[in-house]
């Protein structure tokens, strides 16, 4: 009998680390790519949490081979990310890399466009931002939820080694 309330909570520990897993939507980290004819950046959004549309307080990551610094207040933008196309609203994210701002915004046409101060001095949309291709967007894993995950599994394993010796 105490085999098998050992064996049920190592169960319900692995079901509960894989339940807890679904929440990773919830993520306040977001991994982000895309391609344009500014070249191409990647990265990580930090957003204050909570769900869609998020707010983003930090970002790291690389745009055309520079480093991005920081966050930027160019073309109005209002730091807000959207899971689904478009990801950007019409203030987008700016950010600064390489000496030039970068504004991700929704273009009034609903679709997921780039401009930077070079080209758009005032960030006003003239010329149009270009389109971003090969956008992807998607929540990092909590670091907690791993871990418990992990341990479902080391517990798993556990019962399996003792089951193996005692027989």
């Amino acid at each position: 009998m105490n085999h098998f309330w050992r064996s049920a909570a190592c169960v319900a520990l692995a079901l509960a680390a894989l339940g807890l897993g679904a929440e990773t939507a919830q993520a306040t980290t977001f991994d982000f790519s895309f391609s344009s004819g500014y070249g191409n950046g990647s990265g990580q959004f930090v957003t204050s949490g909570g769900a869609s549309p998020y707010l983003v307080t930090g970002i790291t990551g690389f745009m055309d081979g520079n480093a991005i610094t920081g966050l930027d207040s160019f073309a109005g933008a209002d730091q807000q990310l959207f899971l689904g196309a478009p990801n950007f609203d019409t203030g987008g994210i700016s950010f600064d890399a390489g000496g030039i701002a970068y504004n991700l915004t929704d273009y009034p046409d609903g679709l997921d466009r780039i401009t930077n101060s070079s080209v758009d001095p005032s960030g006003g949309g003239t010329p149009t931002p270009l389109l971003l291709s090969d956008v992807t967007i998607s929540a990092v894993p909590e670091p907690l939820t791993l871990s418990i995950f992990g341990a479902g599994l080391a517990g798993a394993a556990a019962m399996r080694r003792r089951k193996k010796a005692a027989a």
